[in-house]
């Protein structure tokens, strides 16, 4: 086999493993990681020291197993078709994984955050389709400030798509590039601050899932150390305010929203007005019972 092929093929594994394993540890690594780092209330410089090392290890691994792959099956003639086969494998599971990432679905659904108000003047979220857009524009937002980086493949397709649909409807679409954990984004984080200052909003603020660059971007623009913002909807229905927040009236939440609403926010006391003498809401007892003590919360 010429050592140009080989190459060729090197430089395709790293390009296709990379990115299948990227994906793999931003799902199934990063986020379930940070999001029990802030359930425990670790400060957001150690979540970032956390999180940086899980993607030197990341970057180890894929450089790792491309040397191996060089190695042990480019340069080898007798073992082209098993390359090819890896490839190809690869080639279909990476294409699949950006398929996902590129369109609206239930999968990755799962992973995003919550659209979360702040004062009025700023919602934070994953990242709004074009119906999401209009929809926007119809609350009076006066504009979207969008964290997506063209540096990751995916997201700079999304953003286009973001820009095309703001343009459409008459949107403004801010592009302020953040990488997550990897990169402080002074650049963006600064120019952010300076049009919220500038221009009146309301803004929308969103990364890909909304989770970490938007919970950044918002901490940074109001001074304020953000704990939790609460969602208006639940799966099961609306959430309901009185006393300024300090009551709040709703539906059984599902495992992600018990995560949001307990254990990551600030509810000190879960009241429930569940039958014990209903099967059904029985189980449902039981589970709110053991979420509340891991979680320290009073359950009445």
């Amino acid at each position: 086999m010429t050592s140009r092929k080989s190459w060729l093929l090197t430089l395709t594994f790293l390009a296709v493993f990379g990115f299948t394993l990227g994906v793999v540890c931003l799902f199934k690594v990063n986020v379930p990681v940070e999001e029990i780092l802030k359930q425990k209330n670790v400060s957001q410089f150690l979540i970032n020291i956390v999180m940086s090392t899980i993607i030197l290890v990341y970057a180890v691994i894929v450089i790792t197993m491309t040397v191996v792959f060089h190695r042990l099956l480019a340069f080898n003639a007798q073992r082209f078709k098993i390359a090819v086969g890896t490839l190809l494998l690869l080639a279909i599971m990476s294409g699949s994984f950006f398929a996902l990432l590129i369109t609206n679905n239930e999968l990755v659904a799962t992973f995003k955050g919550y659209q979360q108000k702040k004062d009025n003047k700023f919602m934070i979220g994953p990242y709004p389709e074009e119906e999401r857009l209009h929809l926007l524009k119809k609350e009076g937002y006066q504009g979207v400030i969008s964290l997506l980086s063209p540096t990751i493949p995916f997201e700079k397709i999304l953003l286009e798509r973001e820009k095309q649909a703001g343009e459409k409807i008459g949107l403004n679409i801010y592009s302020f590039p953040m990488l997550p954990w990897i990169s402080g984004n002074e650049k963006s984080l600064k120019g952010i601050k300076e049009l919220v200052e500038k221009e009146k909003g309301p803004f929308y603020i969103h990364c890909y899932l909304g989770k970490h660059r938007a919970d950044l971007v918002l901490t940074t623009i109001t001074g304020e150390i953000k704990t939790y913002l609460y969602p208006d909807v639940l799966e099961n229905g609306r959430l309901y305010y009185y006393q300024d927040g300090r009551i709040i009236l709703g539906p059984f939440p599902d495992d992600e929203e018990w995560f949001h609403l307990v254990k990551r926010g600030q509810v000190k006391e879960v009241i429930s007005f569940l039958d014990p003498d209903i099967s059904e809401e029985a189980l449902l007892i039981e589970k709110e019972k053991n979420i509340c003590a891991e979680s320290g919360v009073e359950l009445k």
